[in-house]
């Protein structure tokens, strides 16, 4: 009776080849998420900008229609917004107020000049 020759065959991958896989795809981990996440920092900075740009032009009709600037942002807007980030947006009313204390709060600029003298988003 002859002899039946039957090839061994092993399925699957080796450590080496599995190794190799977990080093590239870690690689190219490393090099797409910050690269990722800094894209999605500025989209979110984008976002804010044109919030503000939308806020301001929004501000400045209601004044136009009234006469004053809201006391409140949520008094133009229902409801009030939030930046990209989940904080709502603040809103100072800095024209037409004589108390001190808002007027001391206003930002400013390197010199100390109010960098707004209407209204500060």
């Amino acid at each position: 009776m002859p002899i039946k020759k039957t090839a061994v065959t092993f399925e699957g991958f080796s450590l080496v080849e599995i190794l190799i896989a977990l080093t590239v795809f870690g690689a190219l981990n490393a090099i797409a998420l910050p690269s990722f996440n800094s894209y999605k920092d500025q989209q979110k900075v984008s976002m804010a900008v044109a919030d503000l740009r939308v806020l301001d032009n929004r501000l400045k009709f209601h004044k136009l229609r009234t006469e004053t600037f809201p006391a409140a942002l949520n008094e133009q807007l229902e409801p009030s917004p939030s930046d990209p980030w989940g904080q709502p947006y603040l809103y100072l009313r800095i024209e037409g107020e004589a108390n001190k204390a808002i007027k001391n709060s206003v930002r400013r600029d390197k010199n100390l000049n109010p960098i707004n003298s209407d209204f500060d988003i």
